[in-house]
């Protein structure tokens, strides 16, 4: 009984100690004092950690960007052509100078330079510098150093180019305008000026301003400007279509159909080809035909002879100014050529731009190699191309060449004449008396009979073939008054051959006659063909295109450069449209009157700059 008793009492003493414990675990449980100091802490260590690594990347970009800074002023100074010293001595010195000498990696200093003419005419120079920096509180998480890295590349930019200078000398060139003073002048007489400029900057002193009598900074022949003057047609000129046609200097065959002018025919093909003609052969382009331009006047009416100043190619004394000048040297020299432009004609930006990438296209080198030992028909004691061009047109993957195209318009792409195939060659409808050229005979080549200008008539025979000799009697008569007189009386005509007619080949029908004389006889068709402002927009983007796409050291884009500059053009008009997509790099400038010059002078800054690279 007792032992049950106390058993009894142990386990309601049992029960009072488990309750008792769950009461305070319960208690524990629910009772939340204390418990943010353990997350405190284990946030102020996490804030701790980001700020040491703050102060670790901190140090680490302070020291990279003194480097950095360091190894720029270094390489520009290195590549400054007016450095006399070892550039490579340079930079070592710049990073000794600054205390930075252990962050330099010295064999990673690369010069590259032209010396044509026993002159440096470009130079460039790169280098890579860094270390790593010692970490305080990353070590904590396994890193113990950051990596301070620096690289640069800087070149001078004024040498070794080659400009071809398009510009636009259509009929609204003649238009006025205001220029920056206020005066009332002519678009051409604002863009001589300007274009003056720009020759001056490139050439001579991009420095100073023309005429303020200040020496020349630039080397002798680091730049070439080529003048290409374009309105309907771009005149090559009878020397440069000539070195074109030599089959030792150039893969080219001038059509031969004439030679009173001189100017070539595209078609749409040769605009996606940085060649003047693109090849069906790219594999073996040999012997490619270069279409000459018909000689011909589209524009005269109501008249029978054609005239020089009207055709589509130029041509006379009086047109001897639109002629392209290749790789000229001297700005002085220029700026004649650039004082002679004159304004007339429709507009082709196509055909400007695609003679303006072809002569930065080294396929010309032997072309202009041959110019350089040929007499100047204007002065036969000088070379037509200056001897220091004999390497021009550079190749494309020579690292110290600088092609660039600089093309201005005032206006849009016009209407562009051209005789249509059967017209540009062979026998024509149109007979000529032999011996007497004034006497013409048209000949219906269906009908096979022959219209006399003479006499307005239709005859079996071109005039001249036969003749018609009259036959005569005589008759007497007899008066009181006079007496016996006789006289000569046509009684017939004997038909006898004469001394012929010779049709005219259509190139000397051309020469002398204008197309609008020719499709006035209704039998005869219009040999005139046309492009239109929507062809030629076409044009000009294929041949821009094709020229942003030249590859050239290590496959850099850009080779060939594109500036454009719309001369009074409507904002976001067709022409405007045109020349953006046409520029390099967003290289659009839109001028007027009042900054048409300093829009030259800004290009030519542009392209003269020492810049760094990277």
């Amino acid at each position: 009984m007792l032992r049950v008793i106390g058993l009894r009492t142990c386990v309601r003493s049992c029960e009072k100690q488990i309750n008792t414990i769950a009461a305070r675990v319960k208690r524990f449980k629910d009772d939340e004092s204390g418990a943010l100091i353990i997350f405190g802490l284990l946030l102020l260590l996490m804030m701790l950690m980001a700020a040491g690594m703050a102060v670790d990347l901190m140090r680490t970009e302070t020291t990279r960007t003194q480097v950095q800074n360091t190894l720029d002023r270094a390489i520009l100074a290195a590549a400054d052509l007016s450095q006399t010293a070892d550039p490579k001595t340079v930079v070592i010195d710049y990073f000794e100078k600054a205390g930075l000498s252990n962050y330099l990696e010295e064999d990673t200093i690369d010069v590259v330079f032209s010396k044509p003419a026993d002159k440096i005419t470009f130079r460039s120079v790169s280098a890579n510098a860094g270390a790593d920096v010692d970490t305080f509180f990353m070590k904590m998480i396994g890193i113990d150093s950051l990596p301070a890295a620096a690289v640069g590349s800087a070149q001078e930019g004024i040498t070794d180019v080659e400009i071809s200078l398009v510009v636009d000398v259509s009929g609204s060139m003649g238009n006025g305008t205001t220029d920056a003073d206020g005066n009332h002048t002519s678009k051409i007489a604002l863009l001589r000026e300007a274009a003056k400029d720009f020759s001056y900057f490139m050439q001579c002193n991009p420095g100073a301003e023309r005429g303020s009598g200040a020496a020349c900074t630039v080397e002798d022949g680091a730049v070439s400007i080529s003048l290409v003057p374009y309105s309907e047609q771009v005149v090559a000129g009878e020397l440069l279509l000539d070195k074109i046609d030599d089959p030792v200097l150039t893969p080219y065959t001038v059509t031969d159909e004439h030679t009173y002018s001189h100017c070539v025919t595209f078609d749409d093909d040769d605009f996606r080809s940085i060649n003047l003609q693109h090849s069906e052969d790219p594999a073996n382009p040999t012997d490619i035909t270069v279409e000459r331009t018909g000689h011909f006047d589209p524009w005269t009416t109501n008249r029978t002879d054609a005239r020089d100043s009207s055709r589509t190619c130029r041509t006379g004394d009086s047109e001897k100014w639109r002629e392209i000048k290749p790789f000229i040297k001297d700005h002085t020299k220029l700026a004649t050529m650039i004082d002679a432009l004159r304004s007339g004609g429709n507009t082709s930006i196509d055909l400007g731009m695609k003679w303006g990438v072809a002569l930065l296209n080294p396929e010309m080198n032997e072309l202009i190699r041959n110019l350089t030992i040929t007499p100047n028909p204007d002065d036969a004691d000088q070379p037509y191309v200056d001897p220091l061009f004999v390497d021009r047109p550079y190749r494309f993957t020579q690292q110290n060449a600088t092609k660039v195209v600089v093309m201005m318009t005032d206006g849009k792409n016009t209407t562009q004449h051209q005789l249509k195939e059967p017209y540009r060659r062979g026998t024509s409808e149109i007979w000529l008396k032999n011996g007497d050229e004034n006497v013409i005979s048209v000949k219906n080549n269906e009908t096979g009979r022959f219209y006399y200008l003479s006499d307005g008539q239709w005859h079996d025979e071109a005039e001249g073939v036969k003749i018609e000799i009259p036959t005569y009697r005589q008759e007497c008569y007899s008066s009181w008054w006079y007496g016996r007189r006789c006289y000569q009386v046509q009684d017939g005509v004997e038909i006898q051959d004469g001394p012929g007619a010779t049709p005219m080949a259509y190139p000397a029908v051309w020469k002398r006659f204008t197309t609008d004389w020719y499709e006035g006889f209704h039998w005869l068709e219009d040999p005139v063909d046309y492009n239109n402002n929507t062809a030629k927009n076409a044009r000009l983007e294929d041949i821009c295109n094709e020229a942003k796409k030249v590859r050239g050291v290590e496959g850099n884009n850009n080779i060939i450069m594109t500036y454009t500059i719309g001369f009074e053009v409507g904002t976001n008009s067709d022409e405007e449209i045109q020349l953006k997509k046409c520029a390099t790099d967003g290289n659009y400038f839109k001028a007027n009157g009042e900054n048409l010059v300093e829009t030259f002078k800004e290009i030519a800054t542009s392209i003269n700059k020492l810049r760094l690279t990277q």
